[in-house]
């Protein structure tokens, strides 16, 4: 019975801690260590089958992760249009991000869910889309989700920060979602093997 009490111990303190980032000052950073987050006031960070999520203290049906993969880039960086002429990523013309609204609207698409809202985003000079889904009654993988999703796209990285709650609490959590996208920082030159953008 001791055994037992000690390894469901161990195992609940793994559990608790995150498992790829790492929280310096009051601050989230992402595995890669390519971009950080101040996670809102209260909020735990505990290990979800691998991610990184922080939330509410007392409900786990709320969780935000902030995720950076390395990507090429090249598609954003050899951007033309139609005449031949290189356009900026982050101009909501440009085919980049009419690429990712469709990939986005063929990923929440339904039956099994609803796109509440999709518009582009920028921040630092960088390209960005947002996107937030219900999931509808057919959906049994995420049955009762909103899933919220703040992306940007930098030459080496793409980060992608991610709110999951049940409908009922879109409104009361979407301020603190918000806020904590408003605190992203991205420097893509910390990242291992990275260079500057």
């Amino acid at each position: 019975f001791a055994c037992a009490l000690l390894l469901a111990l161990l195992f609940s303190v793994k559990t608790a801690f995150a498992v790829n980032g790492e929280m310096s000052d009051g601050r989230y950073m992402d595995e890669l260590g390519v971009c950080a987050f101040t996670p809102p006031v209260g909020w735990v960070l505990w290990d979800y089958y691998g991610l990184d999520v922080f939330s509410p203290a007392q409900n786990r049906d709320i969780r935000l992760s902030l995720i950076a993969e390395e990507t090429t880039g090249n598609e954003l960086l050899s951007e033309v249009s139609d005449t031949e002429t290189a356009t900026e990523p982050n101009d909501p013309a440009s085919p980049f991000l009419k690429r990712e609204a469709i990939s986005f609207e063929n990923t929440f698409s339904k039956p099994d869910f609803e796109i509440l809202s999709l518009e582009n985003r920028e921040l630092s000079g960088h390209p960005g889309m947002e996107v937030c889904a219900r999931a509808t009654v057919e959906n049994t993988l995420f049955p009762d989700t909103i899933i919220y999703i703040v992306r940007y796209y930098t030459p080496t990285h793409i980060v992608t920060m991610t709110l999951r709650c049940p409908p009922a609490s879109l409104d009361e959590w979407r301020d603190t979602f918000n806020t904590a996208v408003d605190s992203i920082t991205l420097d893509p030159s910390l990242g291992e093997g990275a260079s500057s953008p």
